[in-house]
């Protein structure tokens, strides 16, 4: 069973069996794009060794390539994934809440805003099942959702239900480690493995 879900894993990473023009660009030109950036070796530079280099490569990529101009990012950790976040551009509005303090969304001034893309780093404790409906009302119909850490106990029930949602159409499980999610309604629902 696990040899067969490699091998449709490995097959839709290289764009086959993807039927979506979006999601075809979205696979071969951002999550596994052969080019690198100038950021990666600044970044890698002033922080050092990164186990998760390439997923926070990924995340550059994604935000390069939707420019989304309002950021939240929930448990920013040490930092790195951070960087990588922000340097497509210095217009970004960041702004970034501990996952213990997650009922700050009870706070006017933040459930207001609306934010183009959403950072969720989850360990195993923290559970945002009962916090998807405060998600959805600070995303619009553009936002796309990254969840690092898919696997963990807190966050593989989030994760299924962030795909089981109807309100998401498309999602992607980026090497069973990183989830991401779009709210685009003018998409089909489908959920890929790459």
């Amino acid at each position: 069973m696990a040899l067969i879900s490699w091998l449709l894993r490995k097959r839709q990473s290289k764009g086959y069996g993807v039927h979506s023009p979006f999601a075809f660009n979205l696979i071969t030109q951002v999550l596994y794009s052969p080019y690198g950036y100038y950021a990666f070796a600044d970044i890698a530079n002033r922080v050092g060794y990164d186990p998760y280099e390439e997923c926070n490569q990924m995340l550059f990529r994604l935000v390069n390539h939707f420019k989304p101009k309002r950021i939240l990012e929930i448990n920013p950790g040490d930092g790195i994934s951070t960087q990588y976040i922000l340097a497509p551009s210095s217009k970004t509005v960041y702004t970034s809440v501990e996952a213990d303090k997650l009922n700050v969304f009870d706070n006017e001034t933040i459930l207001r805003e609306k934010f183009d893309a959403l950072f969720m780093n989850l360990d195993s404790e923290n559970n945002f099942v009962s916090s998807l409906d405060r998600l959805f009302e600070i995303s619009n119909e553009n936002t796309f959702w990254v969840i690092n850490n898919i696997n963990s106990k807190g966050s593989k029930q989030l994760w299924r239900c962030i795909v089981n949602d109807a309100r998401i159409n498309v999602t992607f499980d980026y090497k069973n480690r990183t989830g991401i999610a779009f709210l685009r309604s003018a998409f089909y629902k489908q959920h890929y493995r790459v």
